[in-house]
């Protein structure tokens, strides 16, 4: 009895001593796995960060060359980044130039050349003022003249906005010279453009909003065309059109001093065009 009962505390501790084993293997094992789980995490965050560190530097590095466009009534400034499919960029307004479109389109020159270029008149393209010289017409021939010069046999058109016009009526008139249209928010299309995009943008507008563009264009600076005032404005008239209107704040809206002083007059005269 005496030998049964200490050969069962034998095993008992036997036991107890393997399942201790095996708890501190068990934990052993989980803590490796663990640290090798972190490990591979964190490879992957870093792969992941300098993935994308690669595609901004990649994008900020493309090659980058500019120049004017010189036509009888007008100086068309242009520059073209990156390789590969050609790509031209319209960007909108009526009266607008194309630098606030580059924080969001710069990425895609790691596959494709991007040409911004700015819609005579504003930004840095010079133009005559009148009717003549700013229409639909000329902005079209424009794009054509554009890419004569750059030497591309056929173009992709991406255009935002207003753009859209430009290229629709683009596609219209030289349709053997484009590969592709991308419309990116595209305004209606004929003479209601103006005025039902402004209907829409006046319901969309908080009071809050109204308000405030009420206040700055009583400015004397709106009143002068100051490039520092007319950019608040157009991001407080912008901020209807986000759904998260605190995005709004991240578009960069630095007027140019021509696009300020110009703009409204190209605005004007393009839709005497449309409604003709």
């Amino acid at each position: 009895m005496a030998d049964d009962l200490s050969s069962r505390a034998v095993r008992s501790s036997t036991t107890e001593r393997a399942i201790g084993l095996g708890y501190a293997v068990l934990h052993v094992c989980v803590t490796v796995s663990v640290v090798h789980l972190r490990k591979a995490v964190a490879q992957v965050m870093w792969m992941t960060f300098l993935t994308a560190t690669f595609a901004v530097l990649s994008a900020s590095a493309q090659t980058s060359r500019q120049g004017l466009l010189s036509l009888e009534d007008a100086r068309i400034f242009y520059e073209v980044i990156g390789s590969g499919i050609p790509i031209v960029v319209i960007h909108g307004g009526p009266g607008l130039d194309h630098n606030y479109l580059r924080p969001a389109l710069d990425m895609f020159a790691t596959q494709n050349t991007l040409v911004y270029y700015d819609q005579r008149g504003t930004g840095r393209s010079e133009a005559t003022l009148d009717s003549d010289a700013i229409s639909i017409d000329t902005f079209v021939d424009d794009i054509d003249d554009l890419r004569q010069t750059l030497e591309y046999d056929r173009i992709t058109l991406l255009a935002h906005s207003f753009g859209a016009l430009i290229g629709l009526a683009y596609a219209r008139k030289y349709p053997l010279n484009l590969d592709g249209l991308v419309l990116m928010n595209p305004v209606e299309p004929g003479k209601r453009f103006s005025g039902a995009t402004a209907t829409r943008q006046s319901a969309a507008r908080s009071d809050q909003d109204a308000k405030e563009l009420e206040d700055l264009m009583a400015l004397e600076g709106f009143q002068a065309r100051d490039p520092a005032t007319l950019s608040q404005v157009y991001r407080v008239s912008f901020r209807s059109m986000f759904r998260d209107r605190g995005l709004v704040d991240e578009l960069e809206l630095d007027i140019s001093v021509r696009t300020a002083q110009n703009g409204q007059e190209v605005a004007r005269l393009l839709g005497e065009d449309l409604d003709t």
